[in-house]
């Protein structure tokens, strides 16, 4: 029987990436039942990150075929945790439990979840207004319940603040002039000001000695135009005034850093920027890794053996252009794909890649808008994947083209 991987991103606005993987199994395995499907929902790390971890290890399919995701169990471990507005709030992140007690856990936290932007009215939005400590939070109780490694999505804060906030949170010790700031005070950015020193620098004595992977494809520093402030400020509610002083204090902040390391930690360089600095506030205290987005989901699932095991791929998002092609997620399915010499399909919503292009590549591309009207591809877009899937299900299955990537193309 053949064996099928169904590795889909989202469709934005329209359809989840765990709702196209469903639908596409269910018509693959309603027009010949011997069919063998491995569905994997990707996300990049942001929004969605947790949904399909927990979609994909909690699919016994997936594990039966895969030993990769046999290797854990996932649970929803549920918190009540400080929201982006200081307020208590139930949040929740994924626990893997690995079958085998050699290994450690390892909990999945997306930032969004619990300091998202989502979760501020529009007239309360502004840094000085908004904590990340619900963060640090997750980490520590997934630290408390035995996790070793942190897998963190970082996409959607609402802060503005080098992550004092999550730190805080999590037990580094952060000073006023009058002393270590009180455990039970929430941080914001206004908060930076008050700051003299931290101390507990990783790896000297962490107070939660856990590894914290990052996923994050924003490559901006912390400092400068490009910088955390200047980029992303405005969007969390930052007045035009606002900017150089929050600048300064993310420029001050880090010095105290470099001067008490020597150097050798440096908080300004690429990716420091992200979430709000809180990138550049984690690898200052604690033993973090940056990964991009898709590259740790990649690990998380055990993507490559996937494609490995598979005899033929269907794989998509909601517009296939060339930014597909230059390390957005399904560019990393499509790079196994050659790799490891399977046929691949494309569905998407809309492809934008000329006619040469496809050609030049040996692209097989299916997508709604050539098929179906605007408003049929967005109010009836599981009949709209059906009818895709049945109408071309021999060229998907028996006849998928060998997809070749641009010569280009990172690894």
């Amino acid at each position: 029987s053949k064996r099928v991987l169904i590795a889909f991103d989202k469709f934005k606005d329209c359809l989840t990436a765990s709702e196209l993987c469903k639908i596409t199994e269910a018509s693959l395995t309603g027009i010949d039942s011997k069919i063998q499907c491995t569905s994997l929902p990707l996300a990049d790390g942001g929004d969605g990150f947790l949904d399909c971890m927990r979609e994909a290890f909690s699919k016994e399919s997936n594990s039966n075929q895969m030993g990769s995701l046999n290797k854990y169990k996932l649970t929803t471990e549920i918190v009540n945790a400080t929201d982006s507005l200081g307020a208590p709030r139930i949040a929740e992140y994924g626990l893997l439990h690995p079958t085998n007690s050699s290994s450690g856990k390892v909990a999945i936290v997306e930032v969004a979840n619990i300091g998202g932007l989502w979760l501020v009215p529009q007239d309360m939005r502004h840094p000085y207004n908004t904590t990340c400590k619900g963060v640090g939070e997750l980490i520590k109780d997934a630290h408390i319940k035995g996790a070793t490694e942190v897998y963190l999505g970082v996409g959607g804060s609402s802060t503005c603040d080098f992550g004092i906030g999550c730190l805080h949170a999590l037990g580094v010790p952060i000073y006023a002039r009058n002393g270590r700031i009180s455990m039970d005070e929430i941080l914001t950015a206004k908060d930076m000001k008050r700051i003299i020193d931290f101390d507990c620098f990783y790896p000297k004595q962490s107070p939660t000695p856990i590894k914290i992977k990052i996923a994050c494809d924003v490559k901006n520093p912390l400092l400068g135009p490009n910088g955390c402030v200047y980029t992303f400020g405005p969007q969390k509610g930052a007045k035009k005034d606002d900017l150089p002083v929050l600048e300064a204090e993310m420029e001050r902040l880090s010095q105290i850093i470099l001067d008490k390391t020597n150097g050798k930690i440096n908080p300004r360089g690429e990716s420091m920027g992200a979430s709000g600095a809180i990138v550049a506030g984690l690898f200052s205290f604690f033993d973090t890794e940056i990964f991009s987005g898709i590259d740790m989901v990649s690990e998380l699932l055990s993507l490559e053996e996937a494609v490995k095991n598979s005899d033929s791929i269907i794989t998509g998002e909601g517009a296939f252009d060339k930014s597909t092609l230059e390390g957005k997620t399904v560019s990393k399915v499509l790079e196994l794909a050659k790799q490891y010499n399977k046929p691949a399909t494309i569905i998407c919503g809309i492809n934008k890649l000329p006619e040469d292009t496809i050609q030049k590549n040996g692209f097989r591309v299916y997508d709604f808008t050539s098929n179906f009207s605007k408003e049929d591809c967005f109010l009836k877009a599981p009949d709209c994947l059906n009818t895709l899937i049945k109408s071309n299900f021999d060229s998907i299955i028996q006849q998928a083209t060998f997809i070749s990537m641009p010569k280009n193309q990172d690894s």
